[in-house]
């Protein structure tokens, strides 16, 4: 068992808040106490040690919130992507269908891939082997749909791409589909394609 995306996504940036409290409390304590001595009227042989202290903790606070930062756009770009291929995830494809479906965006076109064969290629040439053909289909996918495109992985062997609204739309989609096909010494993988048009079907 491991801890679902959204969980380990909030319990890595609560380690990371711990982590960047600590200089800020430290950070707190230097500027209190250099306060205390200025008003003590301290010479600066003893107000020195904890300038430094003050700069060094304040150089700790920098980088523990530059490296939250990172951290929440890794978490970020790991929830919305599909780890195998590269592309968009479930996740990313409901939001973008969100967005295709606010009255006033341009119209898209909805078409979904549907592998048929993987499994049995699984099964012949192993686990890998089939990543590796997963990850072939994508590019395939992604170069026949072009610019102004966006694919995704939805599930094990099925693809979404939006396309923008075209005239020979149902032709483009087929074409693009057939880039999906992959064949070889004993093996073929053929890909089925239907496609809705957004926002009017």
């Amino acid at each position: 068992w491991q801890p679902a995306p959204a969980e380990r996504a909030a319990r890595d940036i609560r380690a990371s808040r711990r982590v960047a409290l600590v200089p800020v409390v430290a950070g707190a304590l230097a500027l209190a106490v250099l306060l205390h001595e200025a008003l003590a009227g301290a010479t600066p042989l003893t107000l020195l040690p904890a300038a430094a202290a003050l700069v060094a903790v304040l150089a700790r606070l920098a980088n523990a919130l530059l490296s939250q930062r990172a951290l929440v756009l890794r978490l970020s770009h790991e929830a919305r992507t599909d780890a195998l291929t590269g592309l968009g995830n479930r996740s990313l494809l409901r939001r973008r269908l969100a967005e295709v479906l606010v009255p006033g965006a341009p119209p898209r076109a909805l078409v979904l891939v549907d592998l048929d064969g993987l499994r049995t290629y699984n099964d012949a040439f192993g686990q890998e082997a089939g990543d590796v053909l997963l990850q072939r289909i994508a590019c395939a996918l992604v170069l026949a749909a072009g610019r102004g495109a966006a694919a995704f992985r939805s599930g094990s062997d099925q693809f979404h791409l939006l396309l923008p609204e075209d005239e020979q739309l149902e032709r483009f989609a087929g074409t693009v589909a057939r880039a999906a096909e992959q064949r070889g010494d004993g093996f073929r993988v053929s890909a089925g394609w239907g496609l809705v048009r957004l926002p009017g079907e």
